[in-house]
């Protein structure tokens, strides 16, 4: 099968040559009409002149002209007949004369009678050919372009959609015979690519079970013994096995703050995993907005004193409540919270406020005066284990997976978070919430 790029050449060239072929034919009958009207003119004006010299001959001069006239006319009866009057004239016989002026006359009249059909015929030829000319190009390239619509337009388009289909997981791969063409290439291509984007999306998503099994089980069996490792500690410090000096006190709180950490680390993860696995399941229920702020606020209170930083809740005009797992979000609000006081400096102020925003959906704002975020930092911070990187940032604890589950649990209830920063100006992390109600409103429908 002949390429596309053959068939394009092909059809250029065969669109190209009947144009000339029936350009070239229409200037044939042109130049064949255009010598057919001069020799009628030619014709009309040998009568003529005939008639004139038939009473008054000049022999000479007549003679001169009827032969040099006699080598250009066709056809040859009309030759014959000019011979005849040249031969008349130089016989100087008035009645041969006469005679032979009869007979061309008659020989023009037969000449302009066969003449006049042929020009007509050759003016239908020029008129033919003429819109012929025209017309093989318009439809050479009307059938080009549909040739075009149905080759190329068409199956890119289906490749396209294909591709687009790929691009957000609705391709379903396919194994078909795509022609022996470059479109066919480009199709053979996109399907060797697919196949192999399937195959290691596969092998991903195998990968990422066994992660996620893996992470679950180890959590769990972690669990066990760090429950037994906590106990023994807080035994320990509690003088039940012994008085203990300063120094063995001191270490044994710390093992135990760090226990405690690393059981809420394992917790994280088993969160985690669970919403990877879409086995986490929300309890929600209509709570009030201002009620859950001033919850976190006071459950951080301590460690705002300790970072000498202030916290202060901006109430709307109106009471807002929304439906929410109130566990789930409260640990949204109080990761971003700990965060902003962890970053903010001494003396500073961390703001929560919550409100309606353009989009109709109840907005959480969590405002810091800290060294801010960049902008190339800003989408990464939400990833599993990722944290900022700016070098003016100074280091704080973490495993990067708060804001990472934060991410997931406010997507679970259907809203969006994200943040506003700038570097050395402070941030303002915000989530949404899209079911919410006005209290007033609830009163009114029980009143």
């Amino acid at each position: 099968m002949k390429s596309i790029s053959a068939k394009i050449s092909i059809a250029v060239y065969v669109i190209a040559a009947s144009t000339f072929i029936f350009s070239s034919y229409a200037y044939k009958a042109y130049q064949e009409m255009d010598r057919y009207q001069d020799d009628l003119h030619l014709s009309l004006y040998l009568r003529g002149f005939a008639k004139e010299i038939e009473n008054k001959p000049s022999l000479k001069e007549n003679i001169a002209y009827f032969k040099k006239v006699r080598k250009n006319v066709f056809p040859e009866y009309r030759s014959i007949a000019i011979s005849n009057i040249v031969q008349a004239l130089n016989a100087n016989s008035p009645q041969l004369q006469a005679k032979r002026f009869k007979e061309f006359q008659e020989s023009e009249r037969r000449f302009y009678n066969e003449t006049l059909p042929k020009i007509e015929v050759a003016k239908d030829f020029f008129k033919k050919y003429v819109l012929l000319s025209v017309l093989s190009p318009l439809i050479g390239i009307f059938l080009f372009s549909v040739y075009l619509k149905r080759s190329i337009v068409h199956p890119l388009q289906k490749l396209s959609q294909r591709m687009m289909d790929f691009l957000v997981d609705r391709y379903t791969f396919k194994f078909s015979t795509p022609e022996n063409n470059e479109i066919g290439d480009l199709q053979r291509t996109f399907n060797s690519l697919a196949q192999k984007a399937i195959n290691s999306m596969d092998e991903l998503k195998a990968l990422d079970r066994a992660k996620s099994e893996f992470v679950s089980i180890a959590s769990h069996e972690l669990r066990t013994p760090l429950t037994s490792i906590k106990g023994s500690l807080g035994l320990l410090s509690s003088g039940i096995v012994g008085d203990l000096n300063g120094e063995s006190l001191g270490l044994i709180r710390i093992a135990e703050q760090e226990t405690d950490r690393l059981v809420r680390l394992i917790n994280n993860l088993l969160d985690l995993a669970k919403m990877e696995s879409r086995t986490f399941k929300l309890q929600t229920h209509w709570h009030s907005l201002q009620t859950l702020l001033e919850s976190c606020a006071d459950s951080l209170l301590g460690l705002a004193q300790t970072a000498q930083v202030r916290i202060q809740i901006l109430r709307p005009p109106e009471d807002l409540e929304a439906k929410f797992d109130s566990d789930r979000i409260q640990q949204v609000i109080t990761n971003l919270m700990s965060n902003a006081i962890k970053y903010s400096p001494k003396g500073s102020s961390v703001t929560l406020r919550y409100f309606v925003n353009t989009q109709s959906a109840l907005e959480v704002d969590i405002i810091d005066s800290g060294p801010g975020i960049a902008e190339s930092d800003q989408q990464l911070i939400f990833e599993k284990f990722r944290q900022a990187t700016q070098p003016e940032s100074r280091l704080v604890k973490g495993t990067g997976l708060g804001l990472a589950i934060s991410k997931a649990l406010v997507e679970e209830h259907g809203g969006t978070i994200s943040v506003r920063s700038e570097s050395g100006k402070g941030s303002t992390f915000y989530f949404t919430l899209p079911e919410w109600r006005k209290l007033e409103s609830i009163q009114k429908d029980a009143a």
